[in-house]
């Protein structure tokens, strides 16, 4: 997960996180295929118009910084793009038949499986959700200034108590150290 840090501190604009997401695509050959999603993108473009962060940045931004974590996680392509919807099911007014008209069922299948999930009640869950759940979570926590301050404390307590476990089971040190750096900023 190099090179993230310093790129969520430039505040990059949609369209540069667009050309830096599509580059790690290529770099890390996960699919030459830019123009399906430069549609992908464009169509998660659209099922998020006019939505905003707490920062003020359109909300896009957070999906392309998931799926671009995603490929720092070397996940496969169906899970990267899934990561572009993850929450649009239960944010958004999309549809899963208008997500079925525009993504591929696998990434259908993980974006309902997703928007299912509970942390909670995680038996028999996949990885790849799980992958998409920690992406998500970590771009939220990296972000998590913009909130007030109470719901950080809540956000970085929840962290500590579901997703750092998860991040454990996975087996993945770097999720784990970055999840309990930015959850203990906000603890202690």
């Amino acid at each position: 997960i190099k090179g993230v840090e310093f790129m969520k501190r430039n505040n990059l604009k949609k369209e540069e996180l667009l050309k830096y997401f599509m580059e790690q695509l290529k770099e890390n050959k996960i699919t030459e295929d830019t123009q399906m999603v430069q549609d992908v993108y464009e169509f998660a473009e659209q099922v998020y118009r006019g939505m905003k962060r707490y920062s003020g940045e359109d909300y896009i931004t957070h999906m392309l910084w998931i799926a671009i974590l995603l490929v720092k996680m070397e996940a496969d392509l169906s899970v990267i793009l899934a990561g572009m919807f993850c929450d649009s099911l239960k944010k958004t007014n999309v549809t899963k038949y208008e997500l079925e008209q525009h993504l591929s069922d696998n990434v259908v299948s993980l974006v309902v499986e997703v928007n299912d999930f509970s942390v909670k009640e995680k038996e028999g869950v996949s990885e790849e959700v799980i992958l998409i759940k920690l992406a998500e979570r970590l771009h939220n926590m990296q972000t998590l200034e913009y909130m007030e301050e109470g719901r950080r404390r809540e956000k970085a307590m929840e962290t500590m108590e579901w997703f750092l476990p998860l991040a454990r089971e996975l087996g993945n040190d770097k999720i784990c150290i970055e999840l309990n750096k930015l959850s203990l900023q906000y603890i202690e």
